[in-house]
């Protein structure tokens, strides 16, 4: 009995840091502001260097004067 009270506590554990790093995660997407996809001209959220518009799903890549350009297809 006391093994099974033990790996539900880990289990609730576990679940407690998967929600933590989610609402981190979509906290710091909210803070950052939309940019316009170069794609199809509607504002979508970025989350790294590399990105995927949540709207038309196209690759998006970061330029170095901060700028975002679709990902050249090879």
């Amino acid at each position: 009995m006391g093994i099974l009270a033990g790996l539900f506590l880990l289990l609730m554990a576990l679940l407690f840091l998967v929600a933590l790093a989610k609402t981190a995660t979509s906290y710091l997407a909210i803070r950052r502001p939309p940019i316009t996809c170069p794609a199809c001209g509607k504002n979508t959220h970025v989350f790294g260097r590399r990105s995927t518009c949540s709207r038309c799903g196209a690759r998006l890549v970061r330029l170095p004067d901060g700028s975002w350009a679709e990902k050249e297809k090879p």
